[in-house]
């Protein structure tokens, strides 16, 4: 169209899952309504309908938006574990993810665990948050393969797991020890426990 009603009702679209997003880190996803989502977002009620009929179909696409905003940095972490050329640099690599994941957008990152135990009830949400993980997966594997990792896959979901859980515990009940000096020794230490000896 070149009226520009696409491009301004894809912003407002856009703008209804940034909101739910919100939300859902900040309520949960039980309290999910087209009311409060409409508030959030400062768009009339009737938007919020209008783009999505229900709200399980607005929790199903405010995750699919959240994989998608990921991506682009998925794609730099990809490139700098690339680059890493020994468990010392893979371990910085990793470091500075999770620091990237506690520094970014709570709300975003919470609603993220949110909507993931969210699929324990909704298959197609569980879909979508396996399909997130096996993303990272996917870009481990390969350095983790050439320092020497007899099974990179099942390495790759570990470190992943890992991660997450450290990540999780920290948003749960923040540890004032939980600094770049304390956290780079303890992945380093799983990488060497999952890779052979460097020669």
């Amino acid at each position: 169209m070149s009226d520009g009603r696409r491009p301004r009702g894809e912003r407002r679209r856009q703008a209804i899952l940034d909101a739910t997003l919100t939300l859902v880190g900040r309520e949960g996803a039980g309290a999910i309504t087209h009311r409060k989502v409409a508030e959030e977002a400062g768009v009339p009620l009737a938007a919020t309908t209008y783009y999505f009929a229900s709200k399980e179909e607005l929790v199903r696409e405010a995750l699919l938006r959240a994989v998608e905003s990921d991506q682009a940095s998925l794609d730099q972490f990809a490139a700098r574990l690339e680059a890493a050329g020994d468990i010392g640099a893979l371990a910085t690599v990793l470091v500075d993810l999770v620091q990237d994941w506690l520094g970014g957008h709570r709300a975003v990152l919470v609603s993220h665990y949110e909507i993931s135990l969210e699929g324990a009830r909704r298959v197609e949400l569980t879909e979508i948050s396996r399909a997130w993980t096996d993303g990272y997966v996917r870009v481990l594997a390969p350095p983790l393969a050439r320092l020497g990792s007899p099974s990179p896959e099942n390495d790759a979901w570990l470190v992943h797991a890992l991660l997450e859980g450290m990540v999780f515990d920290q948003l749960s009940g923040a540890r004032p020890e939980f600094e770049r000096e304390w956290l780079r020794p303890s992945i380093e230490r799983l990488l060497r426990g999952l890779l052979p000896a460097e020669v």
